[in-house]
């Protein structure tokens, strides 16, 4: 409203404000390129509220909206893929970090804050009590999904500029991953094998864009 163009505009958000409640906004902002920073804590469900799922949620995973029964294994869909999502608005930046490699989320903030207009950083954030494990093993946990190619990390510059910031000669079972936590403890090895067929082919396909451009 003033004009100036001195100042830093930082948003804090949720996985369910980023993913869910406050995409259209976001989604609008992205398409101006208005001048913003939206920083993501990525916990995969609505913690602070008693766990609900969100579109964050990987499937599978059980929270408070989504059990195990007769009828249902948890969460029935797949997380939304919102870094490429964001990236597809074609903004000046989109990645993804974890709090298990804070150099790498600190480098990564210290390039895109650089930048004019709109930027987002979806970090990793094992969350103990939804999670349901030890909270000893939030760093061990986080690294192991970024290890196992869970959580890859990327970022992508203009909607199109491919990078992977870490790259594991690799990948370790998703298995590791998740037996440690409990959300996931009704698993089966079938159902394992299947996240473990996705997880493989979207590694892959990241791996043939690694120092390229994006499709589209």
């Amino acid at each position: 409203m003033l004009g100036r163009e001195d100042i830093n505009v930082v948003g804090f958000f949720g996985d369910g404000g980023v993913y869910d409640i406050t995409f259209q906004s976001l989604s609008a902002a992205a398409d101006r390129n208005d001048n913003v920073f939206v920083i993501c804590k990525d916990n995969e469900a609505y913690m602070n509220t008693g766990n609900q799922r969100s579109g964050s949620t990987p499937t599978f995973a059980v929270t408070s909206t989504t059990s195990v029964g007769v009828k249902s294994r948890g969460e029935p869909s797949r997380k939304k893929n919102i870094p490429m999502i964001f990236a597809a608005h074609h903004v000046p930046y989109a990645g993804t970090a974890s709090v298990s490699y804070p150099m790498d989320l600190i480098a990564k903030v210290n390039y895109a804050k650089k930048l004019k207009g709109f930027k987002i950083l979806i970090i990793n954030s094992p969350c103990p009590t939804g999670w349901r494990y030890d909270p000893s093993k939030t760093i061990e946990l986080g690294r192991l999904s970024v290890q196992t190619g869970i959580w890859p990390l990327y970022e992508i510059l203009d909607g199109r500029k491919f990078r992977l910031t870490y790259k594991p000669r690799e990948l370790r079972p998703v298995g590791e991953a998740l037996t440690l936590q409990g959300r996931f403890r009704h698993m089966t090895e079938e159902e394992v094998a299947s996240i473990q067929s996705i997880v493989t082919d979207e590694w892959n396909r990241l791996l043939e864009f690694d120092g390229k451009e994006l499709p589209g």
